[in-house]
């Protein structure tokens, strides 16, 4: 097996895998472009930032879990360190804490997690007529 980011061989059971939704939260933060590839690419005539392009596409199209080797893994873990909370804005609100105690996949590298407040309003917010309307 070898590392989808870097190409490194791996150890049978080594690696840390994470999910598409992680990936691409640290696709769009940085992470995950491999110079190998994108020396690849241009060697073939493209300029870079289309490599980039290409690349980031494709692996967005992905809804397999990716594999890390434990570098890869390691920086992955200190980017979404850096970054834990900043995506958060007025119109989101942080449910990382609840997604780590249900896990889901979410507690594999920490990613945070947040819900629109519309989102939470219909589907997760109790209100007294919730309680009221309950049947018993």
């Amino acid at each position: 097996m070898r590392c989808d980011v870097c190409n490194k061989a791996l150890a049978p059971g080594a690696g840390e895998r994470i999910t598409p939704d992680i990936f691409n939260y640290l696709l769009n933060n940085g992470f995950g472009l491999d110079e190998t590839n994108i020396k690849m690419l241009t060697d073939a005539g493209m300029t870079r930032s289309a490599a980039e392009s290409a690349l980031k596409e494709q692996y967005r199209q992905s809804k397999s879990d990716w594999l890390l080797c434990p570098s890869c893994a390691a920086k992955a873990m200190a980017i979404i360190a850096g970054q834990t909370e900043l995506w958060v804005t007025s119109d989101y609100l942080s449910v990382t804490r609840t997604a780590e105690e249900v896990g889901l996949g979410f507690d594999i590298v920490g990613a945070p997690v947040a819900l629109s407040r519309s989102v939470w309003h219909e589907c997760v917010e109790w209100s007294e007529e919730d309680t009221e309307r309950q049947a018993y």
